[in-house]
């Protein structure tokens, strides 16, 4: 760990703080490394906090700020972007321009949680808190279907970019099993908030994480394949001999794509003991399809579009090829969407980490956090760098050098692994 920590706390430290600066008045975190060192981004913060307060509790102020901006540029109707520059540029842009941008993922209350059990207080103001409230309803009023599970309008920005379960499919038909996990942990956090702004509105918070987590139990846990599958939640289809559409609005069909994500539920609390045992042993004790030589495999290796591409956009078509109506099998090389369709993710293999610390598997835990050290280790050693992602058979880095963002989360690892209580929210 000692060349992790140099590298990432001494040399690179500076490319990931921020501090005030155009329509951003607090300070604030950004993923750092090549391509990322301008753009605050929802969960990419939170997960570079959780590393970073790991290891410099006294940089909480940071991730305070970051949530306090995105609540700061939050429109009337309580959207937020999931991105954007000191100059107002980012995803907000192409949202007021009719795009089918997702909102923030549900990471801010998540922040401002724990960077309050670091500190012990927090700056909010009343109105931010009525912002952050706002939030949580535009998700309820937008992407909550009757299934009770919470949808995405579309990959972009959805996390997982090209995840067969959300990329090219239809605008909002997709109950996404890394947005749910992310919502009940949010939810909690909103509680814990509550707490200190608004006491009598916080067990409200926590019955509806608990419906929340039952709604996931219900819906995306398949007893047969012992994983939780994202869900098909398209409920307009034509009614037979008739010119209206019929509305089954509770309906959600099991999308059969095994993901790394799954493993997010661990994170989230959300399988019994009985579900998290056979998770664990089908997946991850001896190795499996989602689970290779160095960690959580973004899709199964038995999945047809499993890849180890660097940076994929299958729509990144030759203008040839696209006059003949030439559609890819595979992916071309560019920059985006980012690739969630084999390589390893740091942020993959810490929510295993943290799943299986919660459910006590702290063994298979140990054995991920070794594997994971020795990864980055041998990056940075190596090549001087650190990596976005990393290909799942090999280790080789494959997307954007000197990665900063949640590869901090190694520190997390290190700090539950020396006995220390993680620094987020919930046990």
């Amino acid at each position: 760990m000692k060349e992790i920590r140099s590298y990432f706390l001494e040399r690179m430290l500076e490319t990931a703080l921020r501090r005030p600066q155009g329509v951003l008045p607090y300070p604030y975190l950004v993923p750092g490394g090549s391509g990322y060192s301008h753009t605050m981004w929802d969960w990419d913060a939170f997960f570079l906090g959780v590393g970073l307060l790991s290891a410099r509790p006294d940089l909480a102020t940071y991730l305070e700020g970051t949530a306090r901006n995105f609540l700061h540029i939050s429109l009337p109707d309580g959207f937020i972007p999931n991105n954007v520059e000191a100059d107002g540029k980012g995803f907000i842009t192409l949202t007021r321009a009719g795009q089918p941008m997702n909102p923030a993922k549900p990471v801010i209350a998540q922040m401002l949680a724990t960077a309050l059990r670091i500190s012990g207080t927090l700056s909010l103001q009343d109105q931010e808190w009525d912002r952050l409230k706002l939030f949580q309803r535009h998700w309820e009023l937008n992407l909550l279907h009757g299934s009770r599970l919470y949808r995405v309008n579309s990959h972009r920005g959805s996390g997982p970019d090209n995840d067969p379960s959300v990329y090219g499919r239809p605008y909002r038909s997709t109950a996404l099993t890394l947005v749910n996990a992310l919502m009940v942990r949010e939810l909690e956090s909103m509680a814990e908030v509550a707490d200190r702004y608004e006491p009598s509105a916080a067990e409200s918070y926590r019955v509806r994480a608990d419906e929340l987590r039952a709604a996931i139990r219900d819906r995306m846990w398949d007893e047969e394949d012992a994983i939780y599958y994202s869900q098909d939640v398209s409920y307009e289809t034509p009614h037979i001999g008739l010119g209206v559409r019929q509305h089954t609005e509770t309906w959600s069909t099991t999308l059969k794509v095994r993901t790394g994500s799954a493993f997010a539920m661990l994170w989230a609390g959300v399988p019994k003991s009985e579900e998290a045992s056979a998770l664990v042993s089908r997946y991850v004790t001896g190795g499996s399809d989602l689970y290779g030589p160095w960690g959580v495999r973004s899709l199964s290796n038995r999945d047809r579009l499993f890849n180890n591409t660097g940076i994929t956009d299958p729509l990144n078509i030759p203008d040839d090829a696209r006059a003949a109506g030439f559609v890819p099998l595979t992916p071309f090389p560019s920059g985006n969407p980012s690739n969630w369709q084999g390589p390893v993710w740091i942020i993959n293999n810490y929510l295993l980490y943290r799943g299986l610390r919660r459910y006590g598997y702290t063994e298979e835990a140990s054995r991920l956090f070794s594997t994971t050290s020795e990864l980055l280790a041998r990056d940075i050693t190596t090549n001087g760098t650190s990596h976005e992602n990393y290909h799942s058979e090999t280790g080789q880095g494959l997307a954007h050098t000197d990665f900063m963002c949640w590869n901090l989360c190694i520190f997390a690892m290190e700090a539950e692994e020396g006995g220390e209580t993680s620094v987020e929210t919930a046990s």
